[in-house]
C-alpha cells in the first residue's frame, strides 16, 4: 500500500482507507493477480511440447489429481494430502483439471501478452497522472511567484 499511496500523493495524516486507495487506482486485488499468474503458468506448461519434462510432470499431476494412478504399484503417502497450486486452479474454475488442460492446449499461445499490455498501459496512465499533477503544481507555484 505504501507505493500506491505515494503514487496518489497521500500523506499519513489524511486517514484514507486501503479500500479507498485501491478504488482510486482501479488496480486488481493481489489475490486476483496471483490467480491469474497461476492460471497463466498452468496454460504455458500445458501448451509445451509433450516431450518437455515440465509438460510430462504436469500431465502426471493432473492425472493423479483426478484419481488416475501413475502405475499399478503406486500408493498415496500416509497423512493429509497437501494443498497444491493445482487445487487453487481448480477452485477458481469449476471444471475438472483435464477439461482445463484441454482448453489451455487448444487456446494456443499469445493470451498472456494481452494481459501484460493491459497492465503496462494502466501503470503508464497512473504515472502520467502523477506527472501532470506535479507539473500543474509547479506551474501554479511559479505563476503565484510572478504576481
Amino acid at each position: 500500500m505504501k507505493c500506491q499511496r505515494q503514487v496518489l500523493d497521500i500523506q499519513w495524516w489524511q486517514h484514507i482507507s486501503n479500500a479507498d486507495v485501491l478504488q482510486r487506482l482501479g488496480l486488481p486485488l493481489i489475490s486476483d493477480i496471483l490467480l491469474n499468474r497461476r492460471q497463466s503458468l498452468f496454460g504455458h506448461i500445458a501448451r509445451l511440447d509433450s516431450s518437455v519434462p515440465a509438460n510430462a510432470a504436469l500431465q502426471l499431476m493432473v492425472n493423479s489429481h483426478e484419481g488416475k494412478k501413475p502405475s499399478t504399484t503406486w500408493t498415496r503417502p500416509s497423512g493429509r494430502p497437501r494443498r497444491t497450486w493445482l487445487n487453487h486452479i481448480q477452485d477458481a474454475d469449476a471444471r475438472p483439471l483435464s477439461t482445463i488442460w484441454r482448453s489451455e492446449v487448444a487456446r494456443g499461445h499469445g493470451g498472456a501478452q494481452q494481459s501484460v499490455i493491459q497492465d503496462s498501459a494502466m501503470m503508464m496512465m497512473i504515472l502520467s497522472q502523477r506527472v501532470l499533477r506535479t507539473m500543474l503544481q509547479l506551474l501554479l507555484y511559479y505563476y503565484n511567484d510572478l504576481f
